[in-house]
């Protein structure tokens, strides 16, 4: 995060996912590596395989429709297609993508996409804390990693992390979009409204949304009732 750095210790055992250790350091001027040595030395975890949550604002992602025969050059047209879109100059940008969905007509195509001297800088700051990143991830595709449930085509997903709130849109798994939340209005009824919009705004696009997970302090209260959208704890 901006202001902090948190860390958690988890164990899986069949269905069930057990929180063993939780610990966050304030991070001072932006020194990263400062604050994860003192993290380090203050919790006593071992970092020896990490994964490493990104702010879900460092990570641009996309969908995109292609037709069938663009599929001989289809990484060609990914790529034209995320200089098109993506604000930021192509070379400077790590990119990657999968297949969600594909027809005799078109094939569809989820996108995720990182400034590389931003994913360079976190990489550097986990070597220099000697801590060994074995992949670099966001809070709601930790979530969904971490929930063995079976889950529909399509889903939003609510999380918090970092007191940042943010509501993203899973087809076959794999982040397309995701809306932030302002601080002061993170409570579910804002979520649920943004849940809402965003499920509405890709049915014009033929992605049908009728669930949403929750993953934070909303499960511990009563969930409301909507007209589109059915809503369920993660944990």
């Amino acid at each position: 995060g901006n202001n902090a750095v948190q860390a958690a210790r988890a164990r899986q055992k069949g269905g069930a996912l057990t929180l063993l250790q939780h610990a966050e350091q304030t991070m001072l001027g932006g020194a990263i590596v400062v604050a994860l040595e003192s993290l380090k030395s203050a919790s006593g975890f071992s970092f020896k395989r990490s994964v490493v949550l990104l702010s879900a604002e460092l990570v641009y992602t996309q969908l995109f429709t292609f037709p069938t025969a663009s599929k001989k050059n289809l990484s060609a047209s990914i790529n034209d297609a995320v200089s098109r879109t993506i604000p930021e100059e192509f070379a400077d940008l790590s990119v990657r993508s999968k297949i969600l969905g594909e027809s005799a007509d078109q094939i569809v195509v989820g996108v995720a996409a990182i400034r590389r001297d931003v994913f360079r800088t976190y990489r550097e700051c986990c070597t220099k804390a000697n801590i060994l990143a074995i992949a670099f991830s966001t809070a709601p595709c930790a979530v969904i990693a971490a929930d063995p449930s079976p889950k529909p085509t399509s889903f939003l997903l609510a999380t918090a992390s970092l007191g940042q709130t943010g509501v993203t849109l899973f087809p076959h798994q794999w982040p397309i979009d995701e809306a932030i939340l302002p601080p002061e209005t993170s409570g579910i009824d804002a979520i649920v409204k943004a849940g809402m919009e965003m499920a509405a705004a890709y049915g014009e696009q033929g992605v049908i949304v009728e669930r949403m997970l929750l993953a934070g302090p909303w499960e511990c209260s009563p969930l409301p009732t909507t007209a589109s959208l059915t809503l369920e704890s993660v944990f």
